[in-house]
């Protein structure tokens, strides 16, 4: 069974509180997770990624 969590990410609403912690522990209890972000329009969609995985990795 395939096991997985997606999530419609706001970077700033993420970065406040519970959203790395929460990834954290689903990759830990090996959920796949997938994160979409919605690109603004001045295109931040990538740095708002790459900050989260900043964010879950340490």
């Amino acid at each position: 069974m395939v096991k997985a969590a997606v999530m419609f990410l706001n970077i700033e609403i993420m970065s406040l509180r519970f959203g790395p912690k929460k990834i954290k522990k689903w990759l830990e209890n090996g959920i796949d997770v997938y994160a979409y972000f919605n690109n603004d329009v001045a295109g931040f969609a990538v740095e708002n990624a790459k900050t989260l995985a900043k964010m879950v990795s340490s």
